[in-house]
């Protein structure tokens, strides 16, 4: 028979579950993800509101972004 694991069990088997690290880990994945949009609309000379569209974010948080990533 299968058990269901609780939450709890995950936590105390794979120890303290690390924040700072996590964040990191999904910084650099957003920055990826931001890098390869705005590369996809360099290749075909296309806007950087297409890649806004392609990320499912709006102008101004691609453009705030940008800046925090220091991808111009």
């Amino acid at each position: 028979m299968l058990r269901e694991s609780s939450p709890h069990s995950v936590k105390e088997s794979q120890g303290p579950f690390n924040w700072q690290k996590q964040g990191l880990m999904l910084k650099e994945l957003e920055r990826a993800a931001i890098d390869t949009a705005m590369q996809q609309i360099r290749d075909r000379n296309g806007r950087k509101e297409e890649a806004a569209a392609l990320l499912g974010i709006s102008r101004a948080t691609l453009f705030r972004k940008l800046r925090e990533y220091g991808l111009t």
